[in-house]
């Protein structure tokens, strides 16, 4: 058999595989939905299974219940478990490999790994940086360093980070598992609203305590001026002292001077009352903190929109008052729509049974009139049948084109380059745009032109071409013959 050829798949009835899981009776649903025979030795995935669960209930508009789900689930993932050729053997603990763990100080060699493909929690241990090489330097242009990261921020951080997976999963869930007005959605609400509120409280504390540095600051720069002025005063307080000494022994007795030492213990502290403002740094967490809050604020509207985008597909807050059911999980309702049986007994706890879509039940949500569009014109937005006709068939007439003109067609008022063909050039645009007016203009063009036509005169003349000439000297010929008859 050549490699090329595809192998014929074992494929065997789907319900064959749900009797065996004594679910038979949802045979004709996935009949319905084209799933009717299924892949025994198929190994399908998590996701391929639930991606069969969604196409049959979108195909045949219904909703499994949670304890039915489960249990199609399993028969279709365990199938290939149970196939044949796939027993396992009882494994001894001694045929268990043992597991080696890697000494305290071991560091993971994971900085050749994508980013991406690293475990999450991970990610938060270690931070990368790109790093371009000096001119000069051998090896990759770009390299990357990856450093391990021993510090943890506030806790406020890592909840956001929660709630936005959160947010994340309910936008993926299936809304016709919803009601209006969900309270799991008003529980994400409030927690991002508290994050909201400690954020802002924990950014009102960092800021006084930054303005508390601040008023610091501006006092270490006051005693570094009033420091500095000192050391200057005493320095001149110095040399006035010693006006009247000597040129030779000026400069010792000045270094040797108690106010020359006074001043350079002023200037000392004058620097270290610099030094010590220039360490003075903004709270780099009030920055953090304010993109959690626009971000929380974010996901409040996320939450919001994703209600009002679903609204029509969820469920109506009184269908699941009468089921007793706790908000959010599914409901087990009849078909047609009807939430009890005819005896009187709710089928809510049938664990059998399938809730089909009430497609008439539902009412559509009455838009607000205008009143005054509704004075002015009560038969606004009714057509008949003959009004929509002629649209219709004006629609259809808009897409035919025009007839083009025929041949002898002109423009009205004439062509103007016409009167222009016999000029030489064509069209002289000085002619129509340039309106000559002054004398000296008038005689510096006429110049122009006589220059043009001495250029001319002086160029040489071609002969006639052949053709020309012998047909000229047949045309003298005749002539000459009928002078001489």
């Amino acid at each position: 058999m050549p490699k090329n050829e595809k192998k014929n798949k074992d494929l065997m009835s789907t319900q064959v595989l749900l009797a065996a899981s004594g679910l038979a009776e949802f045979y004709k649903y996935f009949d319905q939905a084209g799933h009717s025979m299924f892949d025994a030795m198929a190994k399908i995935s998590d996701l391929k299974v639930e991606q069969i669960l969604l196409e049959v209930e979108a195909r045949c508009g219904v909703t499994f219940n949670s304890a039915v789900r489960i249990k199609l689930w399993k028969a279709l993932r365990y199938q290939w478990f149970r196939g044949p050729g796939k027993s396992m053997k009882f494994v001894e603990r001694t045929d268990v490999p043992q597991l080696h763990l890697p000494p305290l100080e071991w560091q993971e060699q994971d900085s050749k790994f994508r980013f991406a493909d690293l475990e999450s929690d991970r990610q938060r241990q270690i931070v990368r940086k790109i790093k371009q090489l000096a001119p000069g330097e051998t090896g990759q242009s770009l390299q990357t360093f990856q450093f391990e990261v021993y510090t943890r921020t506030l806790d406020l951080i890592y909840e956001y980070r929660d709630l936005e997976r959160c947010v994340q999963e309910w936008e993926r869930r299936n809304p016709r598992s919803m009601i209006q007005e969900d309270m799991r959605e008003e529980v994400m609400r409030m927690r991002l609203k508290s994050c909201i509120d400690a954020a802002n409280a924990s950014i009102a504390v960092r800021k006084a305590r930054a303005q508390k540095l601040k008023s610091y600051a501006s006092t270490l720069l006051l005693i570094q001026l009033i420091m500095f002025s000192m050391c200057v005063a005493m320095l001149l307080t110095a040399f006035a002292s010693l006006n009247n000494t000597p040129p030779q022994i000026l400069f010792t007795f000045f270094l040797s001077s108690k106010q020359f030492l006074s001043s350079m213990v002023f200037f000392t502290a004058s620097v270290v009352a610099n030094v010590v403002s220039e360490r003075a740094r903004g709270d780099p967490l009030i920055r953090e903190l304010r993109k959690t809050v626009l971000s929380c604020e974010r996901l409040i509207e996320r939450i919001s929109d994703f209600r009002i985008a679903t609204e029509e597909l969820r469920l109506a807050k009184n269908e699941a008052g009468k089921k007793g059911v706790p908000v959010g999980l599914n409901l087990n309702v009849s078909t047609e729509g009807k939430g009890s049986r005819g005896d009187g007994q709710d089928d809510g706890d049938d664990p059998s049974q399938v809730r089909q879509r009430a497609g008439g039940k539902r009412r559509k949500k009455e838009r607000p009139k205008d009143e005054a569009l509704q004075l002015w014109a009560p038969d606004a937005g009714k057509l008949d049948s003959q009004e929509i006709q002629m649209m219709q068939k004006q629609l259809a007439q808009s897409f035919k084109r025009l007839e083009g003109p025929p041949e002898d067609f002109q423009r009205p008022g004439g062509d103007r380059m016409r009167t222009f063909h016999r000029k030489l050039g064509g069209v002289s645009e000085d002619d129509l745009c340039v309106q000559i007016t002054s004398k000296q203009q008038k005689k510096r063009q006429a110049y122009v032109e006589q220059l043009k036509e001495q250029a001319l005169a002086k160029l040489p003349k071609n002969p006639p071409p052949p053709a020309l000439a012998l047909q000229t000297s047949q045309q003298d010929g005749a002539i000459t013959q009928k002078g001489v008859v």
